[in-house]
């Protein structure tokens, strides 16, 4: 071999074999003791990373199995040893990484074996390489080496021959980043080619910085910046203008409006829909200012109408805000307006005319007045204070007026009604209304004071009233005393009833419907002091029929409800009671009766277990439960006694198998059967454990 193997790096999981080892690559001498195994120590080194995990195959390439399977740790190493005279493969596996075989060769020429078998380790470092996702490349799958015994002799050891060593794989893989980052930059050109089309100059703008980080300084990509950046400041200021110029629209700020767009246009020329917005904004404008001189004589208008009517010139005032509403028809403030003037225009029009009635109805009383005509006069002073209510001449007018008519009327009032006083105190006095004679011949008198017919008048009729005073006041006295004996007789005050109707009869001794009212009353006192007697017993029978069903006590609750009935036959409550009291008797009888039955059951019941007679109790316990469905005391002695009988079946059972294995033991020692005896003895006290005779027999078969 040449001095290529003294310098082995064995790639391909890269194997570099060290110049430490090839140190101990000269033979053992002959005599010492023989190795069993050819041993391959070795560590995994990964271009990055940590070689925990890795996976070491040994695969026997003769049988195509596999012999051993190893994961390495941290540190990164591992020992292999390998019989002689075999052909083995090792696989260096871990994820994410290229996996790397290494095959060895451990045939060794028999001529050289027999003379000397001991061979030193054989020292490998193996590299791992990141795999390159998305790219096959060409030494994947390959063997990457090969571990041998020397051919040419000249070693008399084993070498190594790298056919693929680890410079050709980083290169490959090297290329491989490249040409990936290369696809990576043009996929990002694109991407930014495409944004431009669609003027999304931002995300273009972001994209090529992108490409810029996989390719530094790359002129084409630096110039397309620099352009986009200057590009975006202008679009950004256009675009701020384009908002501004949009808001200044919303606010109806139309001529600041066409500014922003004017100067969006210098910006970007000819952008067809900012043409449009400045055409429709400049539109705005101009409608705004002859909105703006409309308003104008608008408000002219109504501030001259609204003065007007303040100066009560309606009708002007109406004109005013008619010729506003030819500017902005149908508005409602304007509308209201002319109501409003409408309405005090018909005020005052109506004033005038009302002012010319007062006018006329004064003029028209004062003529009457002066022909005496005081109430024609005083009819027009009223129909005048009708046009102008509270009107103080008009009222002055009138109380003059009254004040003249009255002083004339007076004094032939006076005598008319002196006249008519008289006669109907006449009538009065025919009619014995004596109080109202009086009153008219008084009332006559201060029409003339000390007339001598009047006072006579009034002496008479005095008289005659004292008298009838006197009767009147027994009359009303007496009714009064009968209306309240009725009224107590009503409300069953009899006593006092019949008190009263004596008191009548003091007035008037023996009237006769008095001394009926009287038998009367007395009769309904006796009446009522008999019923009161009756509805006492009632009520005493029966609350003690109430206190009696409450202390369980029915067959006297019974009696007493019935000699209430006695007192109030077919009485709802008495006979509703009496029903509930029979009706609870029945059921505490049957109740006892139940009770009783359930006793005996359950004391035969307990008898009965107590004297083993389970199936007796059993029966005894369920019939009890019949009788109480689920009473916690029948449903356990039940329990208890299928229990027990369970028991004493299962005893009697084993009493009898014990006794037939007895007397089967007893027959087999009987016919000198020992062993079977035996077995019948161990068998019974299976059943019995320690019982005395059957251990006796067991020893004595035995």
């Amino acid at each position: 071999m040449n001095s290529r193997f003294f310098q082995i790096t064995l790639l391909i999981a890269l194997i570099i074999i060290s110049i430490f080892v090839l140190g101990q690559r000269k033979r053992v001498p002959a005599g010492l003791a023989k190795y069993k195994y050819f041993q391959v120590p070795g560590r995994v080194k990964m271009d990055s990373g940590d070689p925990d995990g890795t996976l070491i195959n040994l695969v026997n390439l003769d049988s195509k199995q596999v012999e051993k399977t190893m994961t390495i740790s941290s540190s990164g190493k591992f020992d292999l040893d390998l019989s002689f005279f075999k052909e083995y493969r090792i696989t260096l596996i871990k994820d994410g990484y290229y996996t790397k075989d290494i095959d060895i060769s451990t045939v060794i020429p028999k001529n050289v074996w027999d003379k000397d078998s001991v061979f030193p380790p054989f020292s490998i470092i193996v590299t791992l390489y990141k795999k390159v996702e998305g790219v096959k490349l060409s030494f994947e799958g390959a063997v990457v080496g090969k571990i041998y015994y020397s051919p040419n002799g000249k070693l008399d050891n084993f070498d190594s021959n790298v056919f693929i060593d680890d410079k050709a794989i980083q290169n490959e893989i090297s290329n491989a980043l490249k040409a990936i980052l290369e696809q990576k930059f043009n996929a990002k050109l694109a991407e930014a080619l495409e944004f431009e089309k669609k003027q999304d100059l931002s995300n273009a703008y972001r994209v090529y910085g992108e490409a810029l980080k996989i390719k530094a300084n790359d002129k084409f990509v630096m110039d397309k910046m620099k352009e986009l950046g200057e590009d975006i400041k202008l679009k950004a200021e256009f675009d701020r203008l384009v908002t501004s110029g949009d808001a200044n629209v919303a606010n109806l700020l139309f001529a600041e409006a066409v500014q922003d767009y004017k100067s969006a246009l210098k910006l970007i020329p000819n952008n067809q829909s900012l043409v449009s917005k400045l055409a429709s904004a400049e539109k705005l404008l101009a409608q705004s200012l002859e909105k703006a001189k409309m308003d104008g004589d608008f408000n002219r208008l109504i501030a001259e109408g609204d003065a007007n009517v303040k100066q009560t010139k309606y009708v002007q005032g109406i004109a005013n805000f008619k010729s506003a509403l030819v500017i902005k028809p149908g508005d409602t403030p304007t509308l209201a307006r002319i109501s409003d003037a409408e309405k005090l225009n018909a005020q005052a029009i109506e004033k005038a005319r009302k002012d010319a009635e007062f006018n006329r109805l004064i003029a028209e009383g004062d003529a009457n007045i002066k022909q005496l005509k005081y109430q024609a006069g005083i009819t027009n002073f009223k129909a005048a204070l009708n046009v102008r209510p509270e009107d103080p001449s008009a009222l002055a007018k009138i109380a003059e007026a009254e004040k003249l008519m009255a002083l004339a009327a007076e004094k032939a009032k006076q005598d008319a009604e002196f006249a008519r006083l008289i006669a109907e105190g006449d009538t009065n006095v025919k009619e014995l209304k004596f109080a109202e004679g009086i009153a008219n011949f008084k009332s006559a008198l201060l029409i003339r004071p000390n007339d001598s017919s009047t006072l006579s008048r009034i002496s008479d009729a005095e008289k005659l009233l004292a008298k009838a005073v006197e009767k009147a006041k027994q009359d009303a006295e007496f009714n009064r005393l009968l209306a309240e004996g009725d009224e107590n007789v009503k409300l069953t005050k009899f006593s006092e009833g019949i008190s009263s109707f004596k008191s009548a009869l003091t007035i008037r001794p023996g009237d006769s419907s008095t001394l009926t009212r009287i038998a009367n009353a007395e009769k309904l006192l006796a009446a009522a002091i008999e019923k009161a007697k009756q509805d006492a017993e009632f009520a005493r029978l029966i609350a003690e029929g109430d206190g009696n069903v409450k202390n369980v006590k029915y067959p006297e609750a019974i009696v007493n409800f019935k000699d209430a009935l006695k007192i109030r036959a077919n009485d709802p409550g008495a006979t509703a009671k009496l029903a509930e009291a029979e009706k609870l008797l029945a059921a505490a009888i049957e109740k006892a009766k139940q009770d009783a039955e359930f006793a005996r059951l359950i004391a035969e019941g307990d008898g009965n277990v107590k004297n083993v007679k389970y199936p007796e109790a059993i029966v005894n316990f369920k019939d009890a439960l019949k009788i109480r469905a689920n009473d916690p005391g029948a449903t356990a002695k039940l329990a208890e006694a299928e229990k027990l009988l369970a028991a004493a079946i299962e005893k009697a059972k084993q009493d009898a198998e014990f006794a037939r294995l007895i007397a089967e033991g007893d027959g087999n020692v009987k016919n000198i059967k020992y062993p079977e005896a035996i077995v019948n003895f161990k068998d019974a006290l299976k059943i019995r454990a320690n019982d005395p005779g059957a251990t006796a027999k067991l020893a004595e078969a035995e």
